[in-house]
C-alpha cells in the first residue's frame, strides 16, 4: 500500500475515520452509497453554497469528485487491460477551469456522480486482485488487493460527504490526483 494517503490524512483518517488497510471489496459498499450520501447532504442546496475559507462551491466539489472518480476508474481499467502501470498525474484546479465547474448545475452534478461511483464499482469488480499495480509519479505504487488501488477517493469522499455544504477545496496548493 502506498503511504501517501495515511501521511497526508493520518492511519486512521482523523477527519473521517477511514482506515487505509480496509480491504477494497470491503471499500466497496462505503463508495456505493456515495452518490446517495452527497443527495442527501446537499438536499436543498442551490450548489453555490461555498464556505469563505474554500475555493470551489458545493456544486464545483461534487463536479471534482465525480471526475476525479471516472479519472481513477480510466486508469484501472487501462492497467488491469494491460496499459502500462505507469499512470500520470494531472492538475484538480487546471480540471476545474477547463471543465467551467462553476456552471455545472448541482443537479447534473450529482447525476454524474452517479454515473462514476458505478463505473467505478464495476471496474473494482472486473479487476484482477492480484497483479494489478498502478504506478503514480507522486503517490507511488498502488496495489489493488487493497482499498489501496483508490483509497484515498473513499477517503476524500466520505470528508466531502460530511462537509459538502461548504465544500470545496480544502487546499490552496495543488496536491497530485
Amino acid at each position: 500500500m502506498s503511504g501517501w494517503g495515511p501521511s497526508i490524512y493520518g492511519q486512521p483518517c482523523g477527519a473521517c475515520g477511514f482506515d487505509w488497510a480496509l480491504p477494497l471489496d470491503d471499500a466497496a459498499p462505503t463508495m456505493s452509497a456515495i452518490a446517495a450520501s452527497y443527495g442527501d447532504v446537499l438536499r436543498g442546496a442551490t450548489g453555490r453554497e461555498q464556505h469563505p475559507d474554500l475555493s470551489w462551491t458545493s456544486a464545483a466539489y461534487v463536479s471534482h469528485v465525480g471526475d476525479n472518480l471516472r479519472i481513477w476508474t480510466e486508469r484501472l481499467r487501462g492497467v488491469a487491460l494491460g496499459a502500462s502501470r505507469r499512470v500520470g498525474s494531472y492538475d484538480e484546479n487546471e480540471l476545474a477551469r477547463a471543465r467551467n465547474y462553476d456552471a455545472i448545475p448541482l443537479p447534473a452534478a450529482l447525476w454524474s456522480l452517479r454515473l462514476s461511483v458505478a463505473e467505478w464499482l464495476k471496474a473494482v469488480d472486473d479487476t484482477p486482485r492480484s497483479g494489478t499495480v498502478l504506478l503514480h509519479p507522486e503517490r507511488g505504487q498502488w496495489i489493488c488487493e487493497r482499498s489501496s488501488c483508490r483509497t484515498s477517493t473513499t477517503c476524500g469522499i466520505i470528508c466531502g460527504t460530511s462537509n459538502a455544504r461548504c465544500a470545496g477545496s480544502r487546499r490552496t496548493t495543488r496536491r497530485p490526483t
